[in-house]
């Protein structure tokens, strides 16, 4: 089971409570009804990183959410809500065949912050009483997600009388994963020594990453070193995820990425190579060559030249190629 937050901030909190075997983690989300907005933070249960709990979101899975709206008439606020599995396997799966899904747990609130009234959940998928509590409301997404992969957008609403201002609710994501007591995150990258990728001390377990990597440069925010990674010669990696406000240099080399490419932060100085059959790419990359199959899961901004040998889908996409 699998702690999930939903947009991009943190925030401090108590220890932990007993939870089942696997969970990692607490969100708190708070909504501002007139501003029609969701924002949720990571909380930090205690105990350091490498516990089954961790405190920080962007480390293990991530929910966002977007076009939140609240309706007049109907008084529902709605907003679309995404999961994305930041583990090193898949997500929805005890084996990684078996599709048993994801599923969102309300373990408090809805509760009003500001204003007067009573919020609640209008639309669930369900309520299960073996959670940590009875009748505990929940979303489900059934699907299988390959590490760095978003799910489908699912709409969660709420009824919301307009004498609410605000409110707020936790959630937890409990999922089943192969080998599920193993730890949850391959090669991080640390800056302890140096900006320069081959030098193992760089590496959260001292050890370089290959091809067959789970690779994650972490957001800035969380990035104690501050200092970010610079490619000396050409890489090879699994996976690859850039978090907010992190980089990638290439300084000219060529990065080969045989499944999924993140790059919510940015890739730039030289040419990222998806080689992989079915892989998945967002972000901002430089020059980009495709010689697997690969499909967009969110907006794509590439300022290098753009080479298709194999195929690319850009379906739903956006986009953008912006050459110097």
């Amino acid at each position: 089971m699998l702690l999930a937050a939903c947009t991009d901030r943190l925030l401090p909190t108590a220890a932990a409570p007993a939870l089942p075997a696997g969970t990692v983690g607490q969100v708190t989300c708070s909504v501002n009804v007139p501003a029609q907005t969701m924002s949720c933070t990571s909380v930090k249960p205690a105990g350091p990183r490498g516990d089954r709990i961790i405190g920080k979101q962007d480390v293990y899975v991530k929910l966002s959410s977007s076009g939140t709206t609240w309706d007049a008439g109907t008084e529902i606020l709605s907003s679309n809500v995404v999961v994305q599995n930041l583990a090193d396997r898949p997500m929805g799966t005890p084996d990684g065949f078996t599709v048993s899904g994801v599923k969102v747990f309300f373990q408090t609130g809805p509760t009003v912050t500001s204003g007067t009234g009573s919020v609640t959940v209008a639309n669930p998928d369900g309520t299960d009483g073996t959670f940590l509590a009875s009748n505990q409301t929940y979303f489900s997404y059934g699907e299988i997600l390959s590490p760095y992969q978003l799910s489908r957008a699912k709409t969660w609403q709420f009824n919301v009388p307009s004498t609410v201002v605000s409110f707020e609710f936790t959630v937890y994501v409990s999922t089943p994963l192969p080998n599920e007591n193993d730890p949850l995150v391959d090669k991080v990258w640390t800056g302890a020594v140096d900006s320069v990728w081959s030098t193992p001390g760089n590496w959260q377990d001292g050890v370089v990453p290959d091809s067959s990597s789970v690779v994650a440069i972490p957001p800035d925010s969380l990035l104690a070193s501050h200092t970010q990674p610079v490619l000396a010669a050409d890489a090879d990696v699994g996976y690859l995820r850039v978090g907010a406000a992190s980089s990638l240099g290439l300084k000219g080399f060529t990065l080969r990425a045989r499944a999924n490419v993140d790059a919510v932060g940015t890739i730039s100085g030289g040419t990222v190579w998806m080689s992989g059959t079915g892989a998945l790419l967002r972000g901002n990359v430089d020059a980009l060559q495709v010689s697997g199959s690969t499909q967009l899961q969110g907006t794509v901004k590439a300022t290098g030249a753009v080479s298709v040998t194999g195929s690319l889908s850009v379906k739903d996409q956006v986009m953008s190629i912006q050459l110097p």
